[in-house]
């Protein structure tokens, strides 16, 4: 009996111990701003973007519902304002991404010199499987040169707030499953194009 209270005592402390330290490694996400205004994506890193709720052309439809009625939040409408406001118009080939789940394998197939990064790079969109996209304004690197964590912003649907949030590579609960850079064409479409992706050395 002694025997046995003490290999269980021993596999209860390395448990403990195995548990700690996978728990001490992967850093905490941090919330940083989450408003049911839109306050979060017009300040902090991200800066004043002018977001209001719309994704900022007619002819997009990400903040509008099936029946054309206005959606005050929705994580597409951010980020469709977001590359509207980079490009300085609107593309046709932007709007039709559909659900932010299939945003991965829309933008590949319907929008030539999409590509989706293994890495984040600041100016990219973040995007979950599960149906979500973010914009990413800021990429955090270790002095290795590996990824430590990203900065956010994003309006949400189901949440119905805007938020700003540091997410950490080593925490993959909330990591993002693809990072899609889209390209950006300067003179109203017909200049050059300009890569989107913009990596933020330390």
């Amino acid at each position: 009996m002694k025997l046995f209270r003490f290999a269980t005592s021993v596999l209860l402390a390395l448990g403990l111990a195995v548990s700690s330290s996978l728990s001490a490694s992967a850093a905490a996400n941090v919330t940083v701003c989450e408003e049911a205004s839109y306050y979060c994506v017009n300040t902090g890193v991200s800066g004043v973007t002018g977001y209001s709720g719309s994704d900022g052309s007619s002819s997009y439809n990400y903040d509008k519902d099936s029946q054309g009625n206005p959606i005050p939040h929705n994580c597409t409408s951010y980020v469709a304002y977001r590359f509207f406001k980079v490009m300085g118009y609107a593309d046709l080939k932007y709007g039709q991404l559909g659900d932010a789940s299939q945003w991965d394998t829309t933008a590949i197939t319907k929008i030539p010199g999409a590509v989706l990064y293994p890495q984040p790079y600041k100016g990219d969109i973040a995007q979950w499987n599960y149906g979500h996209v973010a914009w990413i304004d800021y990429v955090k690197y270790t002095a290795a040169g590996n990824v430590d964590y990203i900065v956010v912003s994003e309006d949400t649907f189901n949440l119905g707030v805007t938020r700003q949030r540091r997410l950490y590579k080593s925490n993959l609960s909330a990591w993002p499953d693809n990072f899609i850079g889209l390209p950006i064409y300067g003179g109203g479409g017909g200049g050059h194009m300009v890569a989107m992706s913009m990596p933020v050395l330390p």
